[in-house]
């Protein structure tokens, strides 16, 4: 992990706490692979400093579920859905805007 010595004992333990939550709370959602994909996409982030900056956001559930949509293939690398992503949002009546 990438920051101060303080900065990655911290996150380390924000990033350790939200792939515990992420687990269970994706255990009803998704079959053992998913679970497994979305939590090595969380552990590849590297930058101790997005970790602390978006605790809040980890908390909450808003990150994992982007992290989720990335898993699946529906958003890109920058957060933009994809065709999967729109053809996905268009069945299930949600604006892909």
């Amino acid at each position: 992990m990438n920051g101060s010595p303080k900065q990655i004992a911290w996150a380390e333990k924000i990033r350790t706490k939200t792939i515990l939550l992420m687990r269970r709370e994706l255990a009803d959602r998704l079959p053992r692979e998913g679970i497994e994909a979305v939590v090595a996409l969380a552990a590849r982030q590297a930058d101790a400093r997005w970790w602390i900056d978006n605790q809040s956001l980890l908390a909450s559930g808003t990150i994992q579920d982007h992290m989720l949509m990335k898993a699946a293939g529906l958003v890109d690398k920058a957060g933009v859905l994809t065709a999967a992503g729109v053809a996905w949002a268009t069945q299930n009546d949600i604006p892909a805007s």
